[in-house]
């Protein structure tokens, strides 16, 4: 597979427009994977952001600490986690045909690897997808969300985040609970991703860097990372903050709605065009959605 090549600046995601009145959300799409290297044309993005009072980011789950003592006895346990117990490799945990599959995308797109071979599964199909988009020159690499951080708090925008702390305790503990069945069914689903979808996702990063509406309303937006993060994300504190997470961004773009004349936030591709994503959320709210995800 050829690399995605790229020339000249790029306009990226549209802003998807939500109305209220006078008051607007104006919303960003974030995609990845996208380009190693590209130029980003942020002139439009960066004057909508200045005209705003509040920036919205995007729902998540955070893990970590501020204690620097405790860090690095959270990262050894954590590499301890990445790799199967006593001494096992791939070849001793996953069914043959998987294993099989593995080592052909694994000679294909990162031969000399050996450091694969005693990872856990999940962990393993990470790097092995890394090393895929790699090969066809894209990153995974989340470089847009922190650059409109960085301008939301240069042309001091309040910023409300979106975001559930999870201590890392239980994340080490989630990760020391995943099942192998969950691990297993992770890794068949990144290898079915790497061989089917990669050609895909060359065509949405396409479509983002060029700011194509009608591109990006026909791709599809699969979650891939669904069946890995939910096997670890399965305890029933992990899937409450989950939605925690999404109740937040949604309660915070209504209130922004009915109290600043513009806000600007970011959401990933799938929340602004799948029909039980946050977008839809908000026109069954019976708030107006204007601009790229209603108009070609």
């Amino acid at each position: 597979m050829e690399e995605v090549v790229t020339a000249g600046k790029k306009p990226g995601s549209p802003l998807w427009e939500v109305v209220n009145g006078e008051r607007k959300l104006f919303i960003f799409g974030s995609l990845v994977p996208l380009p190693k290297c590209f130029e980003w044309d942020s002139e439009r993005v960066e004057w909508v952001i200045s005209q705003s009072a509040e920036f919205v980011g995007p729902p998540g789950i955070r893990s970590g600490t501020s204690n620097s003592f405790k860090l690095p006895g959270i990262l050894r346990e954590l590499n301890k986690r990445e790799k199967l117990p006593e001494a096992q490799t791939l070849e001793q945990v996953l069914p043959p045909d998987v294993y099989a599959a593995f080592l052909k995308e694994k000679a294909r797109y990162a031969l000399k690897n050996r450091k694969l071979l005693p990872m856990r599964p999940r962990f393993a199909a990470e790097e092995l997808s890394r090393r895929a988009f790699e090969r066809a020159g894209l990153s995974d690499e989340n470089r847009i969300t922190p650059w409109i951080v960085k301008r939301a708090r240069k042309h001091d925008l309040t910023i409300t985040e979106a975001v559930v702390n999870m201590p890392v305790e239980e994340a080490l503990e989630m990760l020391k609970q995943v099942s192998p069945k969950a691990e297993e069914a992770c890794m068949r689903t990144v290898l079915m991703s790497i061989h089917s979808d990669l050609a895909a996702a060359l065509k949405r990063a396409e479509a983002w860097m060029e700011g194509s509406v009608d591109l990006l309303k026909v791709q599809d937006y699969p979650n891939v990372g669904a069946v890995c993060t939910d096997s670890l994300l399965n305890s029933p504190i992990a899937q409450e903050a989950r939605i925690k997470a999404k109740d937040m961004w949604f309660a915070a773009a209504v209130r922004a709605l009915e109290n600043n004349n513009s806000t600007f936030s970011i959401l990933p591709m799938r929340e602004i065009f799948h029909p039980e994503g946050l977008v839809a959320c908000l026109k069954e709210q019976g708030y107006t959605v204007t601009g790229a995800a209603t108009t070609p």
